[in-house]
């Protein structure tokens, strides 16, 4: 919402470039999706669903284990895209990238204020360490990710175990 609303503020400035700037800070979230199904092991596509598991998701925060990978929300994608932007010095894309860098900032500041900026790692590289970290602990973080996906989807006997 916040994104529809600066892009609204930007059309003045930089025109249609606002609309990629509004795309991007919504497709950002694409990557939730994709872990969704993923974690779910491509059994439910159902966006709803994906919804009910975020929404359940952030009642497992306080519990140690729990580390989320948002594959575009990380520095190497965002970076990698940057340089994308700047090597094909396309306008649009760079308005794409500065929506999602103004949907990332929006996303740190509610995980500040959640209390849970530990909780999502904000590298591939973060991720893999912090993995291994856990895994000497006897903690996985698909652990707990795996069981809100069990509740949200508990009415699909079908999906397979890992």
């Amino acid at each position: 919402m916040i994104g529809g609303i600066a892009s609204l503020v930007l059309s003045p400035v930089i025109g249609l470039g606002s609309i990629p700037f509004w795309i991007g800070s919504v497709l950002i979230d694409v990557d939730h999706y994709l872990e969704f199904i993923y974690l779910n092991r491509f059994t439910n596509f159902s966006i709803r669903r994906m919804f009910d598991y975020y929404h359940l998701i952030s009642n497992y925060w306080p519990r140690p284990g729990f580390l989320s990978l948002c594959i575009f929300h990380t520095a190497e994608f965002l970076s990698l895209f940057y340089l994308v932007a700047l090597w094909l010095d396309s306008f649009m894309l760079k308005a794409v990238l500065w929506g999602m860098l103004l949907h990332f900032f929006l996303d740190f500041i509610y995980l500040v204020s959640m209390g849970a900026t530990n909780k999502r790692a904000y590298s591939i590289i973060e991720f893999l360490i912090r993995k291994e970290i856990m895994k000497r602990n006897g903690l996985h973080p698909f652990t707990i990710c795996n069981e809100a996906i069990d509740v949200v989807l508990q009415n699909n006997p079908k999906r397979p175990q890992r």
